[in-house]
């Protein structure tokens, strides 16, 4: 008996803002618990919420890049449930009129729709240790989105897809940093499985507490399992909410899945209404950054990346600006591409920085390929270049002159070299008589050790073999 999943995802991406979604509180990490909070975002009597405007504006900006309807007048509800880390008792959301409906992603052939994309405000979080339960209300009403996926994802590799394309969405629109170990990009799996040929979907199971992608796959794959060998034993599902332990590769009942009615949905009596009317829509489209799968378009044709290196750039987004700045300052995108991915990658990771901390820029590359081109400097010195980039607030022509850099041209000055390493190095003199051809780069990469790899090659070769026919 073959069986087949049926997956839907519920996704929550905190947004890039300075405020809360209804309060004047900053959205801060790491603070200190309960200081970023006031009698709005705790639900004091009498306390009234204000919506913050980049709120609507962020969600109409990802409705459009995941080709969402948007509804021109949406509506804020009162989702009732009581929990500890929810001050009001009730959480701002949005049920019957969501800003943006009717969307869909593609992956590869096939389409994944989205059912919805609405705004919502983020709970306190519990915090458990010593047998006692701390609450820390400073993440209470920071600003979230939730996109909602029809179930039409069929494997943990599918869902793995869907997640990092909507997070790519999500960071090169600048509207989420989407951080998964600090929590502000979160993901709700629903599976359910059902033998092959059904057209009937069976009972499902929410899985939360979902904290990396490489995660969520093991989570899916273990639920897949776990309803399987149930059904296989005679057995029916429950419809749950269950906790992943990820440290275990298993999962626990949290507690019996709510349905809609429980929440008791209402509007909320303090918040208008959102209108995004044609002129505001037409003027959230225009300030839109590039979207991912049109720069990929764009690198493919005008760059001439390939495929792979595409994707590569891709997974950094301040990669992408850098190297679209080198390329705006005449330097080819494929030598641009080459130290990006290498020299300055390995130093992001020896430094322990993020790419948003490199201290400079494509202009700065640009020039850097130029003196490497006009055979100002070798390649292999442009790697000493670069090392000084990230510590001195210097142009590549700056720190080449300073630390005298410039590549050694002058035949007599590197016959002096050359001469020294045959004179210390007989051996090798002896087996390139004989014919040996690794004789011949061992000399060489001996005088360009001592030239601190300034040598031209081109030269030092030359007159190397000039000296060892004579």
């Amino acid at each position: 008996m073959e069986f087949e999943a049926i997956i839907g995802l519920e996704i929550h991406a905190e947004l890039n803002c300075e405020t809360k979604a209804f309060c004047s509180c900053p959205v801060a990490f790491a603070k200190e618990a309960n200081s970023c909070t006031c009698p709005v975002c705790m639900g004091m009597p009498g306390a009234l919420p204000t919506l913050n405007k980049k709120v609507p504006e962020y969600a109409v900006m990802l409705g459009i890049a995941l080709n969402c309807k948007i509804r021109e007048k949406s509506q804020h509800a009162r989702k009732n449930y009581f929990y500890p880390d929810l001050p009001k008792g009730y959480q701002i959301s949005q049920a019957k009129l969501p800003i943006c409906y009717d969307g869909c992603v593609e992956l590869d052939d096939k389409k994944i729709r989205i059912n919805r994309i609405h705004i919502e405000e983020d709970a306190g979080k519990l915090i458990h240790m010593d047998g006692k339960t701390l609450i820390d209300y400073n993440r209470a009403g920071v600003p979230l989105v939730e996109i909602v996926t029809e179930p039409d994802l069929r494997s943990a590799k599918e869902a793995k897809l869907l997640l990092e394309k909507i997070k790519e969405n999500l960071l090169y629109l600048g509207i989420s940093e989407c951080k998964m170990q600090q929590g502000n990009l979160r993901c709700d799996v629903n599976v359910s499985v059902r033998r092959k040929g059904d057209t009937v979907y069976n009972q499902r199971c929410e899985m939360k507490n979902v904290n990396s992608i490489s995660a969520m796959e093991r989570c899916i794959n273990y639920e897949i399992n776990r309803q399987i060998e149930i059904y296989k034993q005679g057995g029916s599902i429950q419809r749950q909410t269950r906790r992943w332990i990820d440290e275990k590769n298993e999962s626990v009942v949290l507690r019996e899945k709510e349905s809609i009615g429980e929440y008791r949905y209402f509007p909320d009596p303090d918040l208008p209404c959102i209108e995004v009317t044609e002129a505001v829509l037409l003027k959230i489209k225009s300030a839109m950054p590039e979207l991912p799968e049109i720069k990929r378009s764009r690198y493919l044709d005008n760059y001439a990346l390939t495929k792979y290196e595409c994707e590569e750039i891709m997974r950094v987004k301040a990669f992408t600006k850098i190297l679209d700045e080198a390329v705006e300052h005449k330097a080819p995108a494929k030598k641009a591409y080459n130290y990006l991915v290498s020299d300055i990658a390995r130093l992001i990771n020896e430094k322990n920085i993020t790419p948003d901390e490199i201290p400079f820029g494509g202009k700065q590359i640009a020039e850097l390929i130029a003196m490497i081109e006009e055979g100002k400097i070798t390649s292999t010195t442009a790697k000493d270049v670069i090392g000084c980039m990230f510590s001195e607030n210097k142009s590549p022509s700056e720190i080449v002159k300073e630390n005298n850099f410039t590549q050694l041209e002058d035949p007599k000055l590197l016959k002096a070299v050359v001469l020294d390493v045959l004179a210390e190095n007989q051996k090798s003199v002896d087996d390139y008589k004989k014919g040996k051809k690794k004789a011949m780069g061992f000399i060489m990469g001996e005088c360009m050790r001592k030239t601190h790899n300034r040598a031209n090659a081109s030269i030092l070769s030359l007159v190397i073999r000039e000296e060892l026919e004579k």
